[in-house]
């Protein structure tokens, strides 16, 4: 009896790690599924200003409304919207035209669409292991 008790109180512990595990995933899946709206967000408004620099004078330049925080904003004109500076992480940042950043943010879009992918289906995995487990503990306790 004492075998069937550790037995269970195992898999009473492998399903509690299974459980945090996928509380830690769909966290991340969150912040990834924020970052894909994000990126989404900033091409919108990368094609707005590209849309609104190329006005009738020939101008690279656009006005905005820009974040100064804590919910306040200034309007603003932006000099050149031909040209988007992209922090590529550990403090560098890249220049790259409208059309290169836009590709660019939609590819990294897209690896996180991937990860995504790849995490959906790990959380199937585990939660149909978390099935075995509870199945496993009603017929041992049946």
């Amino acid at each position: 009896m004492d075998s069937i008790n550790d037995e269970n109180r195992r898999l009473i512990y492998h399903y509690q790690e299974l459980e945090q595990a996928v509380n830690v995933a769909r966290e991340q899946m969150n912040s990834i599924q924020n970052n894909i709206f994000s990126g989404e967000s900033t091409i919108n408004t990368i094609e707005s200003l590209a849309k609104s620099g190329s006005g009738v004078d020939d101008s690279d330049s656009a006005e905005s409304i820009i974040p100064i925080g804590s919910g306040c904003f200034v309007h603003a004109e932006i000099k050149n919207v031909s040209k988007i500076v992209i922090n590529v992480g550990s403090g560098a940042a890249i220049e790259k035209s409208t059309e290169d950043a836009i590709e660019y943010i939609k590819n990294r879009n897209n690896k996180f669409r991937e990860m995504l992918e790849d995490m959906n289906k790990s959380l199937i995995t585990i939660t149909q292991k978390m099935n075995e487990i509870e199945q496993t503990l009603r017929s041992e306790n049946s």
